[in-house]
């Protein structure tokens, strides 16, 4: 096996897009661009203590009430029509489910993240948050 160390990658035909085999076969023809097939942002967040644990352009989290997060990018999205995934968990034992974890208000520069229950829709701080955010970075 052979190393390729490099600081830079400039595309062949535009400087900004560099295509990848995605195929497992040598000859294969499938390819996936790179820039577009990474994830721009992701975060995991106790909303207990309103603290991100590990992040990847997230510069902050501002705690706005019970079960109510804002978090903010470090570089901005080009756009709103960015995809976010969620994930939230309990590691504690005792307290209510919760039912319903959403991200809300989209901006370029970050967007909410809140938790409640179904059952009533009161908002509910949960220990383990965490989100995904793939699109195009300004």
């Amino acid at each position: 096996m052979s190393n390729i160390l490099v600081n830079q990658l400039t595309g062949n035909t535009t400087d900004t897009t560099i295509e990848v085999f995605a195929g497992h076969a040598a000859d294969s023809t499938t390819r996936t661009n790179l820039e577009q097939g990474l994830c721009k942002a992701w975060c995991f967040l106790d909303g207990y203590d309103a603290a991100i644990h590990d992040s990847f352009n997230v510069s902050h989290e501002t705690d706005e009430g019970t079960g109510a997060h804002q978090v903010s990018f470090t570089s901005n999205m080009n756009n709103v029509t960015f995809a976010i995934a969620n994930n939230r968990s309990r590691s504690d034992t005792g307290r209510t489910g919760y039912d319903e974890m959403t991200c809300n208000d989209k901006a370029t520069d970050g967007f909410s993240l809140n938790t409640s229950q179904t059952s009533n829709n009161n908002g509910q701080d949960n220990s383990v948050l965490d989100a995904h955010i793939m699109g195009d970075l300004a």
